[in-house]
């Protein structure tokens, strides 16, 4: 349960589903017994769906937070801050090592995924 609408479609890694809620909590749930595990508060709402971009899950909050997640401990890994606010699902770029992220005045940003 959430205490607010989720616009998100959660993200399933291995044992585990990640859901990002309006509620400003990223949600941790272990599916073989639906038990929630986690709760991380990210500050905002959460509007995005969580990615999965090699061993890590970014995904952003409306107030332009870009969290970088590591979803095998699930403990926050990376942290960078863009001046608008994160509406959309993270893309990655690949060889550049850029992820995409659409805000919510329509621009997009590529800041550099840390390494």
């Amino acid at each position: 349960e959430t205490h607010d609408v989720v616009y998100s479609t959660p993200l399933i890694v291995g044992p585990r589903a990640f859901i990002a809620g309006a509620d400003r909590y990223l949600h941790v749930v272990e599916l073989a017994s639906g038990e929630e595990t986690a709760r991380l508060l990210t500050g905002a709402k959460l509007y995005g769906s969580p990615s999965l971009v090699n061993d890590r899950s970014p995904f952003g909050n409306a107030e332009g937070e870009l969290h970088e997640l590591d979803p095998e401990t699930p403990v926050v890994t990376a942290f960078a801050q863009l001046p608008e606010g994160i509406t959309c699902q993270v893309r990655y770029g690949g060889e550049r090592s850029l992820y995409f992220v659409t805000a919510c005045d329509d621009e997009v940003f590529a800041p550099h995924r840390p390494s």
